[in-house]
């Protein structure tokens, strides 16, 4: 009997909890303003909770709950939070990566490696980055292996790119009995 009344006791707060969020929103509340609202001392698991409700209510403030949260908890964990956010909101992911890059530039490369290990194209994190501000000479799209400088270790690593290493890279296959078929319209 105790189980159920903790349970819907749990649920009645949760089901608050969203109301508040939701009201909050309705009356004006900017996502920075409800995340301070909540407390400096949120726990990990209440954060999560509150930016899964925040996101539920609105999927289009998930580059303004990234903002927020690192700007109230910069401590926080950035790979989790991209994570969460971006599983909850994949269409806003653009908007998540450039407002964490804007937020913590310094981290612009491991915003792109995160949001890539959850499933957002390559080429549009970096894009997203760059729009967040970030200097396209210091970020890449990860390799298949996570590793965006395969190519630069490629000579001491027997299962990098065969062609990273190849002196004659662009003279021939680098790979044997591979057929090597010139370009009709190109005259070199």
């Amino acid at each position: 009997m105790k189980k159920i009344i903790l349970a819907s006791l749990f649920s009645l707060m949760s089901l608050t909890a969203n109301a508040d969020v939701v009201s909050d929103l309705a009356s004006g509340l900017s996502v920075e303003q409800i995340i301070q609202n909540a407390g400096e001392n949120l726990t990990p698991t209440a954060l999560d909770a509150l930016i899964t409700e925040i996101i539920a209510a609105d999927p289009d403030l998930a580059g303004e709950v990234i903002t927020a949260v690192i700007a109230a908890y910069p401590s926080n964990d950035l790979s989790g939070l991209i994570s969460l956010v971006v599983s909850l909101a994949p269409d806003q992911a653009e908007a998540i990566i450039s407002a964490a890059v804007i937020a913590s530039p310094e981290n612009a490369q491991a915003i792109v490696d995160i949001a890539v290990a959850n499933g957002v194209d390559g080429d549009a994190a970096i894009v997203a980055a760059i729009l967040g501000g970030a200097d396209a000479t210091q970020i890449s799209a990860p390799t298949a292996a996570g590793n965006p400088n395969a190519n630069e270790n490629a000579a001491g690593n027997q299962n990098a790119n065969p062609n990273a290493a190849n002196p004659n890279q662009g003279q021939g296959p680098a790979v044997p009995n591979v057929p090597v078929v010139q370009d009709p319209i190109s005259r070199n």
